[in-house]
C-alpha cells in the first residue's frame, strides 16, 4: 500500500508538471504550484525528484537508484554472477526505472506538448541518459568483477540503451499497444537470437 501510494504521488507531480510545462514553459510555473495540486509539501516533490526536469520525464531522486540498484546487486549474488542471466538481470533493473509503466496516451501527449514548448528538456534528458549510462557501466564492472574499461559492460549497456529508446519512440508515437517491458524484452530477445554462436560462429 505504502509503495502505491509512493508510486500515485510520484505520478500525480510528473502529470501536473508535465501538463503546466507544456501550457506555461518551465519557467511560466512553480514548484510550490505543483504541489498546491497535487495536495503535497514542496519538500516531498524534492523526495521525489530534483527538479522540474526531472519530474517530466518520471527521473527519480537517487535514493530510489540505490534502492534498485541493491535490488539489482542482490540478483547477481543469487545468480552467483552467472553470465548467462546477466542480460535478464540488466534489463530487469533498465525496466524497474522505467517511466512508462502507467503510461497513458495522455501522458504521451503532455510529454510531447512539454517537450515542443521546451526543447531544452531533450538536452536534459540526453545528458542524464549518458550520465546513467557510465553508472551502470560501472556497477556491472564491480557486480561482475570486470576490469575497468572491460567492453563488455559497456556494450551491455549501451545495446540495452539502444533498445529501451526504441520501444519508449513507439510507445510515444502511438505505434503499439504493448507493454512497454514487453517490447523491451521482445526486442532483447531478437538481439540474443541474432547475435546467437553456432558452431563458432556468430549469426
Amino acid at each position: 500500500m505504502r509503495e502505491r501510494r509512493r508510486a500515485e504521488t510520484a505520478s500525480g507531480l510528473a502529470h501536473v508538471t508535465r501538463r503546466m510545462t507544456a501550457e506555461r514553459g518551465l519557467s511560466g510555473f512553480t514548484v510550490d504550484e505543483v504541489c498546491r495540486e497535487v495536495g503535497v509539501s514542496r519538500r516531498t516533490f524534492f523526495n521525489y525528484f530534483a527538479s522540474k526536469e526531472d519530474a517530466i520525464f518520471g527521473i527519480a531522486v537517487r535514493s530510489d537508484d540505490d534502492y534498485r540498484d541493491v535490488v539489482f546487486l542482490g540478483a547477481r549474488q543469487e545468480h552467483q554472477a552467472d553470465s548467462a542471466s546477466l542480460v535478464a538481470d540488466y534489463v530487469g533493473l533498465v525496466l524497474s526505472r522505467s517511466i512508462f509503466e502507467d503510461w497513458t496516451p495522455e501522458s504521451t501527449r503532455q510529454l510531447i506538448a512539454a517537450v515542443r514548448r521546451e526543447p531544452r528538456l531533450m538536452t536534459h534528458m540526453l545528458d542524464r541518459a549518458r550520465a546513467r549510462s557510465l553508472d551502470d557501466i560501472a556497477l556491472i564492472e564491480r557486480t561482475e568483477g570486470y576490469p575497468a574499461g572491460d567492453p563488455r559492460a559497456s556494450t551491455l549497456v549501451h545495446v540495452v540503451g539502444a533498445l529501451v529508446s526504441v520501444a519508449g519512440e513507439d510507445i510515444l508515437t502511438g505505434a503499439t499497444a504493448e507493454p512497454f517491458d514487453v517490447l523491451v524484452r521482445e526486442r532483447v530477445a531478437v538481439v540474443g537470437d541474432l547475435f546467437t554462436v553456432r558452431k563458432g560462429v556468430v549469426t
